[in-house]
């Protein structure tokens, strides 16, 4: 709604100009003619004359047709070193102004931003040090230098962060305002956010462990809070396999049996907290440790409702510490990525490797062991 007050403020402002200042007080022909005299001051490397020139336009803007537009106008005035007028005009610029001139009758198109584009694209390189003997002081020499590169359309990300730096360095400078309003920044870096993952997981059992289960297979879910370089959160894993061998209730021979080729399912519970110690635009790596809960249970035979469950009698519970280490793919960002502020929010492929102590030995010898597992899953970025 801003906007478009904005907008019917400046149409009725042009129509008001026009009405005052009739067809003849400066004619189009006026205008085509100094633009293309300024096109030979430029050929001519003629500053002097230049800037004489763009005076000229400059008073014949705003009546039947704007003269110079802004990036016409700013370019000059770099060439032709009118660095003062230039910092003075930026710094009174507003988006309604911007608006005013681009819904102006402009001069027949001709190729004066072309030529003033490539002179001062050619005249870029060392530019700062042109302007240290210019009698600019350090934040004006700056930002001088960012304007140039906005008007050659260089917005990559090394400029970006440029243009960022220059308002944290200088919070009070009276160009933020400009340079907030039309020269693209770096979005902000997100320093907390949630993700979520999905995993496939394939548990190796180790000692006696190794003996009783086959290796299993099963997934893993896990939430996370992503908070500067740390990583905390909670995760479920499961997996199915089933014995290698007869297990007896506390390996006691006369005791329950739990059939050779039985099915059996493990469960982990665990809080995780990790720190990135690599985080670049195309991977992090994290390692982590672990705490939590695990569980061994029997299947029961649904073929069979007659038979006592095996699950009422080979159920084990233990506690579990583990570590790992975790590689993220970041294959779709979700937020942007420079060299100085690396990307926070993204979707991507996560592997993980890690190592699991178990205490089911307590329960029963024929459990005892730790479990060595993988897991390759996706990862989901949230706010």
């Amino acid at each position: 709604m801003k906007n478009i007050l904005i907008l019917i403020i400046v149409l009725g402002a042009s129509s008001l100009l026009q009405a005052q200042f009739p067809q003849g007080w400066d004619t189009l022909d006026q205008i085509i003619k100094l633009r293309s005299d300024l096109k030979k001051a430029i050929r001519a490397n003629d500053p002097k004359n230049g800037a004489m020139v763009t005076e000229e336009l400059r008073n014949l803007s705003g009546k039947t047709h704007w003269s110079l537009m802004w990036d016409e106008r700013w370019l000059v005035y770099h060439w032709s070193s009118r660095h003062r007028l230039l910092l003075d005009e930026v710094a009174a610029y507003s988006y309604s102004k911007r608006m005013m001139e681009e819904e102006a009758k402009t001069a027949p198109a001709d190729s004066l931003f072309e030529i003033v584009d490539q002179v001062m694209y050619q005249n870029s390189v060392g530019y700062d040090a042109v302007l240290q003997d210019l009698g600019l002081n350090p934040e004006e020499r700056v930002f001088t230098d960012l304007h140039l590169q906005y008007l050659l359309r260089n917005n990559q990300e090394e400029e970006k962060i440029r243009r960022d730096s220059f308002i944290k360095k200088y919070p009070g400078s009276k160009y933020s305002s400009f340079i907030k309003q039309f020269m693209i920044l770096p979005k902000p870096t997100r320093r907390h956010y949630f993700s979520f993952d999905v995993q496939l997981i394939n548990f190796s059992w180790r000692s006696e462990l190794e003996r009783s289960l086959q290796p299993g297979w099963g997934a893993g879910f896990g939430l996370y809070y992503h908070r500067n370089l740390f990583i905390v959160g909670g995760k479920f894993a499961f997996s199915r396999q089933k014995t290698l061998r007869t297990l007896y209730l506390n390996s006691d021979f006369d005791n329950w049996a739990w059939p050779k080729n039985s099915p059996s399912s493990f469960n982990k519970y665990a809080m995780e907290v990790g720190m990135k110690v690599l985080d670049r635009p195309k991977i992090r790596v994290w390692p982590s440790a672990e705490a939590g809960w695990t569980n061994i249970l029997a299947q029961d035979d649904e073929d069979d409702p007659d038979t006592v469950p095996l699950s009422s009698v080979f159920n084990y519970d233990s506690g579990t510490l583990g570590v790992s280490i975790n590689a993220e793919l970041k294959m779709s960002k979700k937020g942007g990525a420079t060299k100085a502020t690396k990307s926070t929010l993204y979707n991507g492929v996560i592997l993980k490797l890690g190592y699991n102590w178990l205490y089911f030995g307590a329960s029963d010898a024929a459990l005892r062991g730790n479990v060595l597992f993988f897991a390759l899953g996706y990862q989901f970025s949230g706010r």
